[in-house]
């Protein structure tokens, strides 16, 4: 080997390295990369379970319009119920006026 071969092997030396390097830089920037697509993945699966309980919590919040409507279409319920009185309402005899007080003796 002669004085021109070592400046050839330096030189592939140089290429070699350089290569090398390239390949890491590049295994490095994928393995990176793909943190970053797991680190999104992550964060939009907990965005949508974030409003799917908003959506289920909104959703517990309002009223149940049928089962109210139903429950004053119910056939126990209709003839002048209320809350003070019930189904059956008042005895006509308690609303007379005129006795059973001292007043209306």
């Amino acid at each position: 080997m002669g004085q021109a071969a070592i400046p050839m092997i330096a030189m592939a030396a140089m290429t070699a390295a350089s290569t090398g390097a390239q390949v890491y830089s590049a295994n490095k920037q994928a393995s990176s990369q793909a943190a970053a697509l797991r680190q999104q993945e992550e964060e939009a699966r907990r965005t949508a379970e974030s409003e799917r309980q908003a959506t289920k919590k909104a959703e517990s919040n309002q009223a149940d319009t049928n089962a109210i409507l139903q429950a004053s279409q119910d056939s126990n319920l209709s003839g002048g119920s209320t809350l003070l009185t019930s189904a059956q309402g008042v005895d006509d005899e308690s609303l007379r006026l005129g006795g059973g007080n001292k007043l209306g003796a």
